[in-house]
């Protein structure tokens, strides 16, 4: 898939381990536990992408998507967000055929207010917050 420093460093607030990500991204790759949606040429530049894991509340066995991610390339970003969008619209797509919620979180200080607006352009008024305390902060 093309990981790079650049990925983990938008993706969350933890350092990236090679070997987990593969373990939890195989089976989303092979549609076992999710599904991947991907911009970009094959043998090409990746563009972006969204992950989605099909996963249960702690307390439910109801299941739902809930997005692992979603990164366009820094090459491939624009004013317009078309990307992020064909990709946010991806993940509805798939919610709606599976007949499941979707959950979208943003863990990020990078472009948060950005970030938090462009969702709420494509799924209406945030339900809740993240917030982290601890080492790092």
């Amino acid at each position: 898939m093309g990981w790079t420093p650049q990925h983990i460093k938008e993706a969350g607030f933890s350092s990236g381990d090679a070997e987990k990500m593969a373990s939890f991204l195989w089976p989303i790759l092979e549609q076992k536990t999710g599904v991947c949606g991907v911009i970009g040429e094959p043998g090409g530049e990746l563009e972006g992408y969204v992950i989605l894991s099909i996963t249960e509340m702690w307390y439910s066995t109801e299941k739902f998507y809930q997005e692992c991610g979603l990164f366009v390339s820094p090459n491939c970003r624009s004013s317009s967000a078309r990307r992020a969008i064909e990709l946010i619209r991806f993940a509805k797509k798939k919610s709606d055929e599976a007949g499941m919620r979707l959950l979208v979180g943003i863990i990020s200080d990078n472009r948060t207010d950005a970030k938090i607006r462009l969702y709420e352009r494509e799924f209406g008024k945030k339900c809740g917050a993240y917030f982290v305390y601890g080492a790092g902060d």
